[in-house]
């Protein structure tokens, strides 16, 4: 369990509060929206010295996204590229675009993490489909 999800737990609690409520009161008050949103949303999330671990973010596996005294954040991979996020929607295109270039030693698509799918599908940079094949092949 993570930093931010202990805390989270530690708020909920005993609480009647909807996760929701909770993760947009108190400790996450002192942080960027976004982060509220990741955790109401599943994704892991680790509190580090040099900002927020998000997971899932497929051959990479984590980014760290600095947090300024401003309130500015920007993403950064390891190799030191560098993505300024204002928003939840950010890091689910920053994501995304992840995504797409996992593919390029593979020949198929890796499916995208479940915690980030609604997301994608939310913002129209994937498609639903659904595909039956026989149970006993």
């Amino acid at each position: 369990m993570t930093t931010i999800d202990k805390e989270f737990d530690n708020l909920m609690d005993g609480s009647k509060k909807k996760p929701e409520e909770v993760a947009l009161s108190s400790f996450y008050a002192q942080l960027p929206e976004w982060v509220a949103q990741a955790v109401i949303k599943g994704i892991k999330l680790n509190l580090v010295p040099s900002g927020v671990e998000v997971d899932g973010f497929y051959r990479n596996g984590t980014i760290i996204v600095s947090i300024a005294a401003s309130g500015a954040c920007v993403a950064v991979d390891k190799k030191g590229h560098e993505e300024k996020i204002e928003n939840f929607d950010d890091l689910v295109r920053l994501n995304y675009d992840w995504w797409k270039k996992s593919r390029a030693k593979k020949l198929e698509w890796m499916s995208p993490g479940k915690e980030w799918m609604e997301d994608f599908i939310r913002l129209n940079l994937v498609k639903r489909q659904v595909t039956f094949i026989p149970g006993d092949e």
